[in-house]
């Protein structure tokens, strides 16, 4: 685990509660809620939720790698959701408003600089 993570981790800023997120049926408002990926090849890599599939999966996108045309599916106990949902990048994607890979990754630099305190 990385200083930063740990650091982050501690703040109590990260909370995974996919269970309760299906058990409620939380999943339109948490769209656009920023990610940390917990297992995979992308592990440790923050990401936004850009939609639901059937059963436990999110599709979530970077904006670099994993494009908003072209999102990857993640199954839900593999990410760590955060308390961050930009309030622009969920009313968009609620209401199927188009979302720029650009939106994107200046939410998820926004992010990583208040996580590592810039």
């Amino acid at each position: 685990m990385t200083k930063n993570r740990a650091c982050y981790m501690m703040k109590g800023a990260v909370s995974d509660f996919s269970a309760e997120i299906s058990a409620a049926g939380l999943q339109p408002e948490l769209l656009g809620t920023i990610v940390i990926s917990k297992k995979g090849r992308d592990c440790g890599k923050t990401a936004v939720i850009a939609g639901w599939l059937q059963g436990d999966f999110a599709l979530v996108a970077d904006g670099k790698k994993r494009t908003i045309d072209k999102p990857k599916k993640k199954n839900m106990k593999h990410l760590e959701f955060t308390r961050c949902r930009p309030e622009a990048l969920n009313i968009k994607l609620r209401n199927g408003e188009p979302v720029t890979d650009s939106m994107i990754r200046e939410e998820l630099a926004a992010f990583g600089n208040r996580r590592d305190g810039v």
